[in-house]
């Protein structure tokens, strides 16, 4: 595969989407035990049942024109990840806009040690 280019340091590679050094270091995300609290669900769920109410089963969308879904979560607006409150400003995404939008806002995914 000449000419890749990778995706955790954006030099050139001939190891697939990543170069070694960025590969051995690569994780998927790792689920933070926050959102596990009786207080976040209870409140992810009042402000999914609410957008439902309002707006139907529609994603406003993320990088892509608003669209329907069933699969609706509930979005952080500033992630815990870089500095934001438990239950700080949310917003209603379906998981595939809310993936895109982590993606957006994460500059690499490399595990950070």
């Amino acid at each position: 595969m000449p000419g890749t280019i990778c995706l955790g340091c954006g030099l050139p590679t001939t190891n697939g989407s990543r170069c070694v050094s960025c590969n051995r270091g690569f994780h998927r995300a790792v689920h933070n035990p926050a959102y596990d609290q009786p207080a976040w669900r209870k409140r992810s769920k009042r402000d999914i049942a609410a957008h439902v109410g309002r707006h139907g089963w529609w994603c406003p969308g993320f990088g892509v024109a608003a669209h329907p879904s069933s699969d609706l979560t509930n979005d952080r607006s500033d992630p815990l990840v870089l500095g934001g409150a438990l239950l700080g400003a949310t917003s209603v995404l379906c998981r595939g806009c809310n993936t895109r939008k982590r993606w957006a806002q994460t500059p690499t995914r490399r595990a950070r040690r």
